[in-house]
């Protein structure tokens, strides 16, 4: 195996394992052990000599995170799973106009009249089959474009690609990282900005706007720096 095919592998694999925790943070019920994980994750994250390489969204997410698992540090993980649930609810079932945002549907932010089920909803279940996601399981009663099911998406992809540089299969290994930079590009990153905005105006300083800002700052993150301008600079034979 190559140098590159051993930096793709393992920078493949890196943002697989953080698109999946990112998608699992958007449904319910929340584990103790889930909320450990990201205690820990954004401990290790925040320190000083990573957050020099970080964007200033991913970076402020990590501080918010980090204040609120600082402040319920009182709790014991149940308890703080109970806390963030009735937050989850409060904020992204979409439960009246005033009280909750819309809820986390890229159709919702995307088509003019908010319809859930349209063009949009059409256009990433097609983006799903074409690389063999059918997330029957993982739709929990949510339609497609949830966010966390595009999260999802993403983690599948991440380890399809994963899987082609471990075959050192390049070319399939840069298809791949095609069909990430097109879903990031034409459905991530045209809603995800509007929505972080509305979380911000209901959950200010809480654990859902750390998250929030988090979620846009890695998906911009990595597709300008991972997507673009990494793949850029290699070869694609």
């Amino acid at each position: 195996m190559h140098y590159q095919e051993i930096g793709g592998l393992e920078l493949a694999r890196a943002r697989a394992k953080l698109y999946q925790l990112l998608g699992a943070l958007y449904f319910k019920p929340y584990q103790p052990e889930m909320l450990s994980l990201l205690a820990q994750w954004v401990k290790t994250r925040a320190a000083a000599d990573f957050r020099q390489t970080f964007s200033a969204e991913i970076n402020l997410g990590l501080s918010l995170l980090k204040d609120f698992f600082r402040e319920k540090s009182g709790n014991t993980w149940p308890e703080l799973g109970e806390i963030v649930s009735v937050e989850f609810t409060r904020l992204f079932r979409g439960v009246k106009i005033g009280y909750s945002p819309p809820p986390p549907y890229e159709s919702v932010y995307r088509e003019e009249t908010g319809r859930v089920f349209g063009e949009v909803t059409v256009a990433v279940w097609r983006k799903y089959r074409s690389f063999g996601f059918s997330p029957v399981k993982e739709l929990k009663n949510e339609p497609p474009d949830h966010l966390g099911l595009e999260m999802e998406f993403m983690h599948r992809l991440c380890s399809l690609e994963a899987d082609a540089w471990q075959e050192a299969d390049v070319h399939k290994a840069h298809q791949v990282m095609d069909g990430e930079r097109e879903f990031c590009r034409e459905h991530l990153l045209t809603w995800l900005p509007q929505w972080r905005d509305r979380i911000r105006e209901f959950d200010s300083p809480g654990f859902f706007r750390g998250l929030a800002e988090l979620t846009l700052g890695w998906v911009a993150f990595d597709y300008n720096q991972n997507l673009i301008a990494e793949a850029a600079s290699c070869p694609t034979e």
